[in-house]
């Protein structure tokens, strides 16, 4: 039997990110998203369509949501907010629904080690535009999460993961 599906990756870097740093509801809320969402391509039958949805993507409703991320409607819609604008996760709403993606899920949580690789975490616009120059602040709430992962051409190699 596989392991498939059982389990999600986490860096130990994850308490430099503001989800685990700025209230403690947020990092149970993002961990159990990641649970949550699909971890493989999926259907779902609403009223009388097929929905489908795929890999890091969950169709859902409100309710759904403050109940499986533990969080109050006010609170939920705060941190929901904070993820868009982190470019972590992408919403799409109708009256029938909302789709939500998980950015990134594939890379982050599928097959393989991903070394080399910045964790999912770590997705700013203002990092990416620091990825794409070579350059981190050293004042960055993100920089200790793109060291651990950015360890190519280099003779130390990948820290070890337990």
């Amino acid at each position: 039997m596989s392991d498939v599906g059982k389990w999600i990756k986490l860096q130990k870097s994850v308490v430099n990110h503001w989800v685990f740093k700025d209230d403690p509801d947020f990092f149970r809320a993002w961990i159990s998203l990641l649970i949550f969402v699909n971890w493989r391509e999926g259907k779902k039958v609403e009223g009388n369509r097929i929905i489908k949805t795929q890999i890091g993507e969950r169709y859902t409703s409100e309710s759904e949501l403050t109940e499986k991320l533990f969080l109050k409607k006010k609170k939920l819609n705060r941190f929901l907010n904070l993820l868009q604008d982190d470019n972590m996760i992408e919403i799409e709403r109708s009256r029938k629904g909302t789709r939500l993606r998980v950015l990134e899920y594939k890379r982050f949580q599928g097959k393989g080690d991903h070394r080399g690789t910045t964790p999912i975490l770590e997705t700013t616009d203002k990092n990416k535009n620091n990825c794409e120059k070579g350059t981190t602040s050293s004042n960055d709430e993100h920089s200790a999460l793109q060291e651990q992962g950015n360890h190519r051409g280099t003779t130390e190699g990948p820290q070890r993961r337990y």
